[in-house]
């Protein structure tokens, strides 16, 4: 079975197809199972995929916290030492695109090169602040009842989208209910999300970076709105790219992964 010991937690992964590894990695509290919605399958076809379980969520141990993304890179090494793989391509979005920040700064020779989608460098609050959104959607609808609201939120996907395509919104939904973690553990992820904080040390990273947003991805939400933050990004990463999705908001890797697809596998081929 496809489990892997790694820093300490035993970590579920899948991988598929050949060539040169491209390891996903995934937002606050999501499984690998959302990556089979998306632009996994495509890039199967010319690399070789690997996508996990974050620590705590779906198949993978459900350790108690305290979580941190520095934590999450650890186990991201972890799990590359356990597959023999030496170097790999990250493909990471949101909280994943933090956790990818910190393996390009301690172990760059460990990344042939990233993709960083919907993440920033973080402000590094004191921790334990439930965003007042998520505390008030958990408290009123409850576990189940807030991940139908997550997905409802303005920001996450274009009205057109919705009206044509609710059976792709629910498939996603269905697959992080599937795997979710335990709602201790989805909080303690959270809490890792907003302690993220490089600050000035975006502007040691010396990795190949590409950083992809949608151009739709501009609803502002308390910490700001991503479009604005992939700019900020770019911008602090020393020779980042930076590459502007015209269809989608947030979560464009589901609206329009046929927009995604050719120029990540671009960038990864070139590196």
């Amino acid at each position: 079975m496809p489990w892997a010991e790694a820093n300490g937690a035993t970590l579920y992964y899948e991988t598929r197809g050949a060539g040169d590894p491209v390891l996903f990695l995934n937002a606050t509290g999501w499984p690998l199972d959302v990556w089979e919605l998306s632009c996994l399958p495509a890039l199967a076809e010319q690399f070789q995929t690997i996508a996990l379980d974050w620590r705590g969520v779906g198949r993978s141990t459900w350790a108690p916290g305290p979580y941190s993304t520095e934590l999450f890179a650890e186990d991201v090494v972890g799990l590359l030492d356990a597959l023999g793989v030496e170097r790999a391509h990250l493909f990471a979005m949101s909280m994943g695109g933090r956790v990818a920040q910190h393996v390009a700064l301690r172990w760059p020779e460990r990344v042939r090169s990233q993709v960083l989608i919907a993440t920033g460098v973080g402000r590094g609050g004191a921790g334990g602040n439930i965003p007042l959104d998520v505390a008030l959607a958990l408290g009123e609808r409850g576990w189940w009842g807030y991940w139908q609201e997550h997905l409802d939120q303005e920001y996450t996907f274009t009205p057109e989208f919705r009206a044509a395509h609710p059976e792709r919104i629910e498939a996603l939904r269905q697959a992080i209910w599937a795997h979710r973690p335990p709602l201790a553990l989805y909080l303690e992820q959270i809490d890792a999300r907003l302690r993220h904080n490089i600050g000035d040390r975006a502007c040691e990273i010396a990795v190949p970076t590409l950083v992809l947003v949608s151009r739709g991805d501009r609803v502002s939400r308390a910490s700001g709105n991503n479009f604005d933050a992939a700019h900020r990004l770019a911008a602090a990463i020393p020779g980042a790219e930076l590459a502007i999705v015209e269809g989608g908001r947030h979560l464009f890797l589901w609206e329009v992964p046929e927009q995604v697809t050719p120029v990540v596998a671009l960038f990864f081929a070139r590196h």
